[in-house]
């Protein structure tokens, strides 16, 4: 029990992160219910599964100068999968299968492929304190909707000749889409992006994006432009890369949704599939310059005074691994940008809405379900907002 709702929302975010699975939010009328909205939005942006659960009062209460009433209607319109209000009053078993029912729907969609939070207002009448009586139905999930290749769509341009980014952003992918681009690298010209929060260590990727476009030259831009920019996952940081991908008037964008191997390969499925022995000379261009820039920054770090920028380059590099590496918003996770992931670290941030609030609550929430090490690394001010 958190008694600040909008740490207690964080939490719960960083619990269903950590567990990889739905977690339960149960409040109160009121306010409790819009302390809970920025959790409620990062989640949406995140796609993870947060259920709430909110206490409410009759709608004739409403307006009419009553303890902690506001109107509950779909608070989180427009940060949410869905919501429904439990009818006031249940008159037979037959209306409460069918609201149980509805509720079922609600959860399933906040499970789906494209997952999120989902909302249930239950309106509750005067005496609040009372033994509950026995349950009148057992009610039980239908079985989950099964979503085939089909979901995720194909690209029907021919793709062997194309200069191919595919930004993997943040998210927590296995190691079914390291072997996935390991195939298609030797295929295509075709270079991913993966930076730390999108928790891939991959030789045919680019971890560190932004420290390539800040160090490449004129010409050497030219060569690390892509004509075709095919984007998966959520949040990317570098601002460069934005910068570089918008300031190309003549890239193709697509756009792909799904579970990232299925999604990746149904991608691909109608592409021909070559001998796999093809030289990359696009990921080859983005690697080299990642080298001499990587090393450079940090020849510079280790030589450079002691600074917010010295400081989390040597929490980051000497921290034991395995570790779970939880990054506040602003300067700490671009400087983290700056270095390279290592292996048996996971790196999480709150970059759905990359708000300044509920860093530290959403890390204490992974690390009360987690038997192994969890570092947080925030600015003042970042702990001063969630220090409830």
């Amino acid at each position: 029990s958190l008694v600040d709702e909008r740490s207690a929302g964080y939490a719960a975010l960083g619990l269903a992160r950590e567990l990889n699975a739905p977690v339960l939010l149960v409040c109160t009328s009121g306010t409790a219910v819009l302390n809970l909205s920025p959790a409620v939005a990062e989640a949406f942006h995140q796609c993870i599964p947060l259920v709430i659960l909110s206490a409410d009062r009759p709608r004739e209460k409403i307006s009419q100068f009553n303890n902690q009433v506001i109107n509950q209607n779909a608070p989180y319109f427009n940060h949410s999968k869905g919501f429904f209000e439990m009818p006031f009053e249940l008159r037979t078993e037959s209306e409460l299968k069918q609201a149980l029912m509805s509720v079922g729907l609600l959860l399933d969609e906040a499970l789906g492929p494209d997952a999120g939070p989902v909302h249930v207002n239950v309106p509750l009448l005067e005496p609040l304190y009372e033994l509950l009586p026995e349950p009148l139905h057992l009610f039980q999930l239908p079985p989950r909707t099964s979503f085939g290749e089909e979901a995720y769509g194909v690209f029907d341009g021919d793709l062997s000749s194309r200069k191919m980014m595919l930004m993997l952003g943040m998210g927590n992918y296995d190691q079914e889409v390291e072997q996935v681009l390991g195939d298609l690298s030797s295929r295509y010209e075709l270079v991913a992006i993966t930076e730390n929060i999108s928790n891939l260590r991959s030789e045919h990727g680019i971890s560190n994006p932004e420290l390539v476009l800040a160090g490449a030259s004129t010409s050497e831009l030219e060569t690390l432009a892509p004509d075709l920019l095919i984007s998966f996952g959520g949040q990317v940081v570098s601002k460069r890369l934005r910068l570089f991908m918008d300031s190309l008037e003549d890239l193709e964008r697509l756009e792909i949704q799904g579970e990232a191997t299925k999604a990746i390969q149904a991608l691909f499925s109608k592409q021909a599939t070559g001998d796999g022995n093809k030289q990359n000379h696009f990921l080859e261009s983005w690697k080299t310059i990642e080298k001499r820039e990587a090393d450079r920054a940090f020849n510079y770090t280790t030589q450079a005074p002691f600074s917010n920028l010295t400081a989390i380059q040597k929490v980051l590099s000497m921290a034991p691994a395995p570790c779970t590496v939880h990054l506040g918003n602003s300067s700490v996770i671009r400087y983290s940008q700056l270095f390279p992931a290592r292996e048996g670290m996971r790196y999480f941030s709150n970059r759905g809405t990359s708000g300044i609030d509920g860093s530290v609550s959403a890390a204490v929430g992974a690390a009360s379900v987690s038997e192994g090490l969890h570092l947080l690394i925030v600015g003042d001010l970042s702990f001063v907002y969630d220090s409830n």
